[in-house]
């Protein structure tokens, strides 16, 4: 007895042990992701500093950087991005734009963009871009192609994003079972399921305004609708179609000359994850902050440059490219089947036998 009991601590304490270091590996993989996260968050901030420097300081497109903080139904995120024209002449503007953002999950995800913007008129400026995204979820990767056109205005703005999924279609299986009794055998029911994440094709699109309220001096309000679908590139899940609504409240020169925080909120409902919630925090910050002002010391600078557009189409040709750029990840589950089988011992590893019982006659297998 003992002996036996003995036994069966050290068999406990080998389970815990083994338990620890699988748990303690856990954490240390999980530990080595959010590192790494936070490495690419910090390198991309400095490559950007270093690029933006190229900046053109009297032309109408600088160099932006900006730092947002969010949460929705699932937790919270963030994101590092960066806007630098590459060239530019008085009309129009090549851009690069480029993004990184994490879930505090198991997400994360880049987004690279080259787009063009061209002054039409001096209150209507033009655009299209394509974006590579890169985004890596529950340890896998999805990649797709977003593309887009954009019009902005002093007033308004429109935009439609098409997505285009390149890789990424991934499968888990589960297993679950049930216990019952059939006459005298005990019977396992096993079910399988397989939980499916893919990267989906579709299309959103959103119009804005600028609403015209009394508002302190560098405060303003936009509104903006919108709606989306999103489709199964092999047809095997259902659509999402949505509608979506929101706000953004922008205060200028909160931190220096030229910085904006940017308070947003979204709401949107659709027909698999019915109404959902989103609110961010938005600091922008651009890299000439003075370009066409006098000097911090009340020096004049010379002559301002004179631009093509009104002035309050300027205060937005540095605005971010909107929509939900980056890879648009569903899920899918699915039932594998299940099968019956005689139940098995754990113990000795063979099937259980026939179970009787007996009444207050002792009638073994006659039953009450």
């Amino acid at each position: 007895m003992g002996t036996t009991e003995t036994s069966r601590q050290v068999g406990e304490m080998a389970v815990r042990g083994e338990d620890f270091r699988v748990r303690a590996g856990y954490r240390h993989s999980r530990i080595a992701r959010h590192l790494w996260k936070t490495t690419a968050l910090t390198t991309l901030a400095l490559g950007l500093s270093s690029i933006a420097a190229y900046g053109d300081p009297n032309g109408l497109w600088q160099p932006q950087i900006r730092a947002i903080i969010g949460a929705d139904n699932n937790g919270g995120n963030a994101a590092l991005e960066g806007f630098i024209p590459l060239r530019q002449t008085a009309e129009s503007v090549l851009f690069l734009d480029v993004r990184a953002k994490h879930d505090f999950k198991d997400s994360f995800g880049q987004d690279v963009g080259l787009g063009i913007r061209r002054i039409v008129n001096p209150d209507l400026m033009v655009g299209g871009y394509a974006y590579l995204n890169v985004e890596n979820y529950n340890s896998n990767q999805f990649t797709s192609a977003t593309m887009g056109a954009e019009a902005i205005t002093s007033h308004f703005d429109a935009h439609v994003n098409v997505y285009l999924p390149i890789k990424g279609d991934h499968t888990d299986h589960s297993t679950s079972s049930t216990l019952s009794m059939v006459s005298n055998q005990l019977m396992e029911q096993i079910s399988v399921l397989d939980h499916r994440d893919y990267a989906a094709w579709g299309i959103e699109g959103e119009i804005g305004a600028q609403v015209p309220v009394n508002l302190p001096d560098k405060h303003s309000l936009r509104l903006d609708i919108g709606g989306y679908h999103f489709e199964d590139p092999h047809g095997d899940d259902g659509s999402v179609t949505g509608a979506k609504a929101g706000f953004e409240y922008t205060v200028g020169d909160v931190f220096g000359s030229g910085t904006e925080l940017v308070f947003a909120g979204e709401v949107r409902n659709d027909n698999r994850d019915d109404t959902q919630f989103a609110g961010s925090v938005r600091l922008n910050i651009p890299f000439n902050p003075g370009h066409g002002s006098d000097n911090a010391d009340g020096a004049d600078s010379g002559p301002e440059p004179v631009y093509p557009v009104s002035e309050g189409l300027r205060k937005r040709v540095n605005e971010r490219v909107r929509g939900d750029i980056g890879v648009r990840i569903q899920s899918q589950t699915l039932n594998g089947g299940s099968t019956t089988r005689v139940a098995i011992n754990a113990a000795t590893n063979a099937a259980f036998g026939k179970f009787y019982y007996a009444d207050g006659g002792n009638s073994l297998g006659l039953g009450t």
